[in-house]
């Protein structure tokens, strides 16, 4: 589990640091995929505005990826897929037309 543990952490919050170091030296945006594994799964039909409380390895690692972003002071977006695992490539195309702006045109990283 340790191990689970320690790979979670460096994709998604050490690796997310030097995305974050490097949006800021561009002066770029961001749009950040987060899933419902950020809350503890208890009541389901989460808003942005809810607890993040998750209860497994993923969803606490992806927690901390988020507070680096909120911190960060860059633009971003932040998108909820509650699927991750179905048809990911459809819901992250969906998601991002329906909640992405028209006037971000460049320097922007998914």
């Amino acid at each position: 589990m340790q191990n689970l543990s320690n790979l979670a952490n460096k994709i998604n919050t050490e690796l997310f640091n030097y995305i974050i170091r490097y949006i800021k030296q561009v002066n770029g945006r961001l749009i950040q995929i987060s899933t419902d594994y950020v809350f503890s799964s208890e009541q389901g039909n989460y808003f942005e505005e809810d607890l993040r409380e998750s209860i497994n390895v993923y969803g606490k690692s992806k927690n901390e990826a988020e507070d680096i972003l909120f911190d960060s002071g860059i633009e971003y977006r932040l998108i909820f897929n509650l699927f991750p695992f179905i048809n990911y490539i459809y819901n992250i195309i969906y998601l991002i037309i329906i909640h992405c702006p028209m006037n971000w045109q460049t320097k922007y990283l998914i």
